[in-house]
């Protein structure tokens, strides 16, 4: 995961995978400092411009479960926290490499989930799928996620010159 993290980032990554117990305690920890921001529910965090990514353990599970499983599920419950898992992966590096706004990582990591889950093994065709339910999803996301620039030649579209969505 830290070699596909640093691909994205553009830089050397660490990823941790957290247990349950050590997730809830460090969420704890962390929701002290970021007052609340990070909680039970955090999927995973970095620092802005850091070099470490944390990743929760439901994202782990989805994460070694399609890359070392062979995991495919094809129910759309099962798809969307599968393809969250990967969309999560792909975001956290972007705050890795400077971005602070958390739709705009969020915006570039559905881009770059395609990619990210065909370097986890999953076919073309099936990382597709993964990303088009994830996108169907888009709108149920946090406010701090979603933004109306996240588009087909929007301004949060990074290839402008291609008709691939997203």
């Amino acid at each position: 995961f830290g070699r596909i993290a640093s691909r994205l980032a553009g830089k050397p990554i660490e990823v941790r995978c957290w247990s349950n117990g050590d997730w809830a305690r460090l969420m704890r920890e962390e929701g002290s400092y970021t007052h609340g921001k990070l909680g039970p529910d955090t999927l995973g965090f970095a620092g802005i411009g850091g070099s470490r990514v944390n990743l929760g353990p439901t994202v782990c599970h989805g994460l070694v479960d399609l890359s070392y499983d062979d995991a495919r599920p094809v129910d759309d419950a099962g798809q969307l926290m599968l393809a969250a898992a990967i969309v999560t992966l792909s975001h956290e590096p972007q705050h890795s490499k400077g971005i602070a706004e958390e739709f705009v990582a969020e915006c570039s990591a559905i881009q770059l989930a395609n990619t990210t889950a065909i370097r986890l093994g999953a076919s073309a065709a099936y990382a597709a799928s993964l990303v088009h339910t994830y996108w169907r999803h888009y709108g149920e996301e946090l406010p701090a996620y979603r933004s109306a620039d996240c588009r087909k030649g929007g301004n949060l579209d990074l290839r402008r010159a291609d008709s691939i969505w997203p």
